[in-house]
């Protein structure tokens, strides 16, 4: 079960979120508040998982995915400064960038997420 100041948490980032539409970015599809102790947050499906599951399979022979070659992790790391050139230009840092919080689709997009360690960057403030 949720804490209050958890849920108020996930509102805060999930409204925040609703309004953030980049192809880099997963989407916010609804959230759900119909038992207030456990609200829901709907993100779309991924079908290849997360970035790092998908580099170790794609590197192991039993994988079942091809390797990827030195042109596919140069445009993984393109796509992923997009998503986050984006956040910063609407002044919000990720905060916790990492293989594991993107996710791949089978179009091999690549989608920034893990949605509750960004911040909202105020002027005053200083991160490096």
């Amino acid at each position: 079960m949720a804490t209050s100041d958890q849920v108020n948490l996930l509102l805060i980032e999930s409204s925040m979120l609703k309004d953030l539409t980049h192809k880099n970015l997963l989407p916010v599809m609804a959230v759900c508040l119909e038992d207030e102790k456990q609200p829901l947050v709907m993100f779309p499906f991924m079908n290849r998982g997360n970035l790092k599951l998908f580099i170790k399979k794609s590197r192991s022979p039993e994988g079942g995915s091809k390797s990827l070659t030195t042109a596919d992790l140069v445009d993984v790391g393109v796509q992923i400064a997009k998503g986050l050139q984006y956040l910063a230009r609407r002044r919000i840092v990720h905060k916790d960038v990492a293989a594991r919080n993107c996710v791949v689709d089978d179009d091999m997009n690549v989608k920034v997420t893990d949605c509750a360690l960004s911040r909202d960057l105020f002027p005053q403030d200083y991160c490096c």
